[in-house]
């Protein structure tokens, strides 16, 4: 498509053909950004929406604009994404395309669910899902089944997402649409996986990896590899996990797909990190920093930045850890994730606690247990609870640490969150007398290795 592409456009600029060059730079666009070449997929398509807007076209201005909505949302620039997307849902409806209305609500809800608000997502899901069923189109009725039960996983609301999922299996079983029958399988693995079922997790796993390779999909073969790597790091079998990610690592750059690169860099550093080998965890931290800085990836910068956060912190470096988080916590506001801002102003709470700053910490905690109320983030409000409960014990507050503690014990308790443990060796630490120093430390926000849904 790109060399076509290419000697396409050279073609239709010698001719003056403006239609055709539009069509081309369009399909350049989509080109570069199907080989992860991302800013050059917006020149292209950038300099196509001006044409279009010289020829006053707008059925495909809209459609470029949604491109390049698309591109940007790739990219992590979540915000320009969303205004992008906006302006050309309303280009869609104005032309009265209701295919492009459907995707371009569908792309905006994932913009949704990235910025923290899964509740507003469902609803554009629940929109663009009605337009599907309204124009018979099946392949996006069940992209939007796929992207809601996505969101409600988010949510921590399972038994919504599997009938989400399961009402997508059916629709791909119908139009034989193998490849994402296998992806559903993934995604009702990580169900498994959220739920504590680690062993029905890794045979949903394996069957869609099974799937992948009938059809020879290698990409998907890497997303499964990915995926029963989570699955071991969640049960704490990190080196297997490790096994995994190589794999799947090794598939990605022989691929070149540098954006899954930049995230299994981290995956694996996480597992090293669990392992304790924090040389390793570092090491692959700084590789994964590196790669998302050049290819513009601000979701996995940021990672990189918390986690290696995490990993002064352990050492000592509480200013080295400040400031690696001030600058994790800038790109979050950025680009509008507040999940990960979250997380970022709680670790920051963390060094003010470790430095004895307590007043300071405490206001970072209920930063980001309000945070985790606004964008329904069960986990993060747990830890908010918690991290709340270390202030207060430390004041000598019994009764509020315990009362928050419990709180947050309830909260992964309903989410089969590892953390139950250490809440419970908190509590019974504060009914026996002082706290050791290991118990009443808060929980640090680990940029978790990531599954693909």
């Amino acid at each position: 498509l790109l060399d076509w592409s290419t000697n396409g456009l050279k073609a239709a600029r010698h001719l003056g053909r403006s239609i055709q060059e539009i069509v081309h730079l369009s399909n350049l666009g989509l080109a570069y950004e199907a080989l992860g070449q991302y800013q050059m997929a917006l020149e292209a398509l950038e300099t196509a929406l001006e044409l279009c807007r010289t020829k006053e076209l707008s059925r495909p201005e809209g459609i470029i604009q949604s491109n390049i909505g698309g591109v940007l949302y790739t990219m992590g620039d979540l915000i320009r994404a969303r205004d992008t997307l906006e302006q050309a849902l309303v280009m869609h409806q104005n032309t009265q395309d209701r295919r492009s209305q459907s995707i371009a609500l569908s792309k905006l809800g994932l913009i949704a669910a990235d910025l923290g608000d899964n509740h507003r997502a469902i609803l554009l899901y629940e929109q663009s899902l009605a337009i599907a069923r309204e124009l018979g189109d099946h392949r996006y009725e069940l992209q939007s089944l796929l992207n809601m039960g996505v969101a409600y996983y988010n949510l921590s609301l399972f038994e919504q997402a599997a009938e989400s999922y399961r009402d997508a299996l059916k629709i791909a079983q119908m139009i034989q649409d193998r490849k994402n029958q296998a992806r559903i399988m993934l995604n009702l693995g990580n169900i498994m996986l959220a739920t504590g079922n680690t062993q029905s997790s890794l045979e949903l796993f394996s069957e869609a990896l099974s799937l992948f390779d009938q059809l020879q999909d290698q990409h998907g073969r890497s997303e499964a590899f990915t995926n029963i790597g989570t699955a071991y790091h969640h049960s704490g079998d990190s080196q297997k996990a490790i096994t995994f990610y190589e794999k799947a690592l090794k598939e990605t750059r022989e691929r070149g797909e540098r954006w899954d690169e930049s995230r299994l860099l981290g995956n694996i550093g996480s597992s090293y990190y669990a392992l304790g080998n924090l040389t390793l965890a570092r090491s692959y931290y700084e590789e994964q920093l590196a790669l998302a800085r050049e290819i513009g990836n601000r979701a996995a910068e940021s990672d990189a930045l918390s986690n290696l956060g995490n990993i002064s912190v352990d050492t000592g470096e509480l200013d080295q850890a400040e400031t690696l988080y001030l600058q994790s916590q800038g790109i979050n506001q950025a680009t509008g994730n507040r999940r990960g801002e979250g997380g970022d102003i709680g670790n920051l709470g963390n060094v003010m606690f470790k430095k004895g700053n307590y007043g300071e910490a405490q206001k970072a905690f209920k930063s980001q247990l309000i945070i985790g109320q606004e964008i329904g983030d069960k986990r993060l409000q747990g830890i908010g609870l918690f991290n709340l409960a270390c202030v207060f014990a430390i004041a000598g507050n019994q009764n509020q640490a315990i009362s928050q503690a419990r709180a947050a014990l309830g909260i992964f308790e309903e989410i089969h969150d590892p953390l139950v443990s250490r809440v419970h060796q908190f509590i019974n630490s504060l009914g026996a007398g002082p706290l050791s120093e290991m118990n009443q430390q808060p929980i640090h926000v680990q940029r978790p290795a990531k599954e693909n849904s």
